[in-house]
């Protein structure tokens, strides 16, 4: 944890200024560390959504079309772990979904479709209101209170006979 810390107090020094965006090195490193320091700081829905605005006001499509593939998708993926819809269709490339975040005025909510496909293909997110939304998480909690609330029945003992008297 220490290392982590550390890693992202330097982290913060380095990149006060911003990112030189003509560096494609520069700007990989900065996605890196900005996955680093979202993940680390845990933020959330909202908050990671305005912070990833303030981010990244200066990235275009092309910019992030000159990123690895993995570093943008890494990016793509924890937004959307972490609440901030980001568009996932083939139709739309990696550079351009991250690039449409960018250019929103409001938050966009999250389809209860979307929260279905994100849960199936991805697992629950670590934003507990839309694993809420889904009512998966309520199903889940519905069955362990149904199990735990059901009666057991021992099999193979002999279970005493009680007899209601006056």
């Amino acid at each position: 944890m220490a290392d982590i810390s550390k890693q992202i107090d330097n982290g913060q020094k380095k990149w006060r200024q911003g990112v030189d965006l003509t560096s494609v090195e520069n700007v990989n490193d900065y996605i890196k560390f900005k996955i680093l320091e979202y993940e680390h700081f845990k933020f959330m829905n909202d908050d990671l959504w305005e912070l990833y605005k303030e981010d990244f006001a200066d990235f275009t499509e092309a910019v992030f079309k000159t990123c690895n593939p993995t570093n943008i998708r890494n990016l793509r993926t924890l937004l959307r772990h972490q609440g901030v819809w980001v568009s996932r269709d083939r139709n739309v490339t990696v550079p351009r979904a991250l690039c449409n975040i960018l250019r929103e005025e409001d938050l966009v909510e999250w389809s209860r479709e979307d929260i279905l496909d994100h849960i199936k293909g991805s697992g629950l997110f670590a934003f507990f209101k839309l694993n809420r939304l889904s009512d998966i998480v309520d199903d889940l909690f519905n069955r362990i209170r149904d199990r735990s609330s059901s009666r057991v029945e021992l099999i193979g003992q002999n279970a005493p006979d009680i007899q209601a008297t006056d």
